[in-house]
């Protein structure tokens, strides 16, 4: 085996592990979610909807309106938290939970598995067709699937409480969010990157032979780092999800693509080296 076939095995490794762990964890493996819809026999685009989710192989149940009890628990989801009144209305459930909400004859297979990884921290979200609306806060998403979708879920002893409410050892949510935080500090992966992206950045200072600049690019990047993480703290995950699957995926294909080429042609990874050396 010469040593090109051995860069190729090698760089199309972690390009396979990423694929198997995208299709192990597509939401169609497991039977534990189901689109629940508020309609009419009557309208067609629920019509069109149920026969969507039908062709596509998703598990729905559809709560028509002749029936007295859908018709009264749907105005009752419309009247107590500000849903659209919109039908077809379908209520998302993974888990016996409720993770969203969408009014509207959305005929988009690939939004509908994105609704069943999303998670809000126990919020809600509210769509009107593919667009938010906002969230249904401080209840129990457990407690809306088994009131507006008793059908489908399994009641237990549900009672309907605010989930911003905190129960638990504060201290020991304290000691495990240190641990983490002094576990990552000392990760030597992220330690090496960093290293190696400040020297890089500090021998380009120092090539262009200004103070100043060694002074700014250091900033520079502590700076960057703060806010990078900053920025995850508050939520940066949370609004990569409204970016379209596509557009990340595309991403990752091509940082794939980047890295089989240059490990094929042996070609360095890092930008600009000829001028930090």
């Amino acid at each position: 085996m010469n040593s090109v076939t051995k860069s190729v095995i090698k760089a199309l490794i972690p390009v396979l592990t990423l694929l198997i762990l995208i299709i192990a964890s597509t939401p169609l493996a497991s039977s534990n979610y189901v689109f629940y819809i508020y309609g009419s026999l009557k309208c067609s685009s629920c019509a069109s909807l149920v026969n969507f989710f039908k062709n596509e192989g998703l598990n729905y149940y559809f709560c028509s309106f002749e029936n007295m009890s859908c018709a009264s628990r749907f105005s009752s989801l419309i009247e107590g938290y500000g849903v659209p009144d919109v039908t077809p209305l379908t209520l998302v459930i993974v888990n016996d939970s409720v993770v969203a909400i969408v009014g509207g004859d959305v005929l988009n297979k690939e939004f509908w598995l994105g609704l069943l990884n999303k998670s809000y921290g126990g919020k809600v979200p509210i769509y009107l067709f593919t667009m938010g609306k906002g969230f249904i806060e401080g209840v129990d998403p457990k407690v809306l699937a088994a009131k507006y979708a008793p059908e489908v879920v399994k009641v237990g002893n549900i009672t309907e409480t605010p989930t911003n409410e905190f129960k638990g050892d504060l201290w020991a949510v304290v000691a495990v969010m240190f641990g983490l935080a002094l576990s990552d500090a000392v990760n030597p992966c992220a330690t090496y990157i960093y290293i190696l992206l400040l020297v890089a950045s500090a021998l380009v200072a120092v090539k262009r032979g200004s103070k100043g600049l060694i002074m700014a690019t250091g900033t520079a990047f502590v700076c960057a780092v703060y806010v990078g993480y900053y920025m995850l703290g508050v939520g940066l995950l949370s609004v990569l999800t409204y970016v379209p699957t596509w557009i990340l995926s595309a991403i990752a294909i091509g940082f794939g693509l980047w890295v089989i080429i240059t490990g094929i042609f042996r070609k360095s990874r890092v930008v600009a080296k000829g001028s930090i050396i």
